[in-house]
């Protein structure tokens, strides 16, 4: 800019117009421009780099907004700085909006601090990222004008997850000089990362063959439950799944006539005419307890039926009558619904 017809001022309104300036240069700013400061020349080392997210991506519906998607991945590269006194490589500042309502802390550069994570275009997944550059003010009169950088990058978890293709855009690095003249600017920005190709996001859930599961008990007598907490009647079921991706898979089971019950013991319903006499569910020969209809992680008595296996899964369980009380005979039922949390 031509800054010889511009009127005098005092020295504060010089600072202001100078702040304004460089505001506005970066709302006008697009990360593909390569123009900089005359006395700038800058180059990056190597072609554009492809940041190594996997080609597919099954995220678990269920696990903590802020937890890793992806393990960091690490990109090294070189910047090549001549024709400037001094300069520094700041950061890596990306266009995207930074969302607020989630950090990721201990990145594997600045493992003391927490790190922002940046909107993409899939709900639910965002974008983090840590740099490890030079630290000090640079000067070629001193060195090469040759410098080192490293950048980790991770996707995150920011929200309930949707599906499609993740699309990230050139990510840039941004270079702050001090030109001849003193005056801080901001220089260059390299657009040298993306993710070519894209990451397809799929969802994590598995269907369920048999959504209602009838256990018919065989009858017994008073006499086979002799005293309150003896059993009778043991019955095998299974509820079975249908995963298409690879899944760690808990359930929760919930009492449907008392949603409240988080004991081992299932109540029975209303339309039953037997007293004193309840029921108990195994599986893997552990009572199990009931819990909140809930997928949330770490649910009341959740338990995990599926440690990353694909395909049909059968979960195998038994049913057995327990005494509780005085008994009355008469006809039983009971009824259960199961939540699954995919983590």
């Amino acid at each position: 800019m031509n800054t010889a017809n511009l009127p005098r001022h005092s020295r504060s309104c010089k600072a202001s117009r100078a702040l304004w300036l460089l505001i506005l240069a970066a709302f006008l700013f697009s990360p593909f421009s390569m123009a900089w400061a005359n006395d700038l020349n800058c180059s990056h080392i190597g072609s554009n780099r492809n940041i190594p997210f996997p080609s597919t991506l099954s995220p678990p519906r269920d696990q903590p907004v802020g937890s890793l998607l992806t393990p960091w991945v690490s990109i090294d590269g070189s910047i090549q700085c001549r024709g400037i006194r001094r300069y520094k490589i700041v950061n890596f500042p990306d266009r995207r909006a930074v969302l607020t309502n989630v950090t990721v802390s201990s990145p594997p550069f600045s493992p003391n601090n927490s790190v922002s994570v940046y909107a993409t275009n899939i709900p639910g997944v965002g974008i983090s990222y840590d740099a490890q550059t030079p630290s000090n003010t640079l000067s070629e009169n001193t060195d090469t004008g040759l410098h080192n950088y490293s950048v980790a990058m991770a996707l995150v978890k920011t929200g309930p997850i949707g599906t499609g293709t993740l699309a990230i855009s050139q990510i840039a690095i941004e270079i702050r000089v001090n030109p001849v003249s003193g005056r801080p600017t901001r220089g260059p920005h390299f657009a040298i990362f993306s993710n070519q190709g894209g990451t397809t996001i799929t969802g994590t859930t598995c269907s369920t063959v048999t959504p209602f599961i009838n256990v018919p008990l065989p009858a017994v007598r008073s006499a086979q439950l002799p005293s309150i907490g003896a059993t009778a009647g043991t019955t095998p079921f299974a509820i079975v799944l249908n995963c298409a991706q690879p899944s760690n898979v808990f359930m929760t089971l919930t009492d449907a006539s008392n949603a409240g019950n988080t004991s081992t013991t299932l109540g029975i319903n209303a339309s039953s005419t037997a007293h004193g006499v309840a029921l108990q569910i195994f599986h893997g020969g552990q009572r199990i307890g009931f819990g909140p209809d809930s997928s949330m992680r770490g649910n009341t008595n959740q338990i995990q039926v599926s440690a990353n296996q694909t395909g049909t899964i059968s979960i195998p369980m038994t049913a057995n009558y327990v005494r509780t009380g005085a008994i009355t005979a008469g006809s039983l039922e009971s009824s259960a619904t199961f939540t699954l949390s995919y983590q």
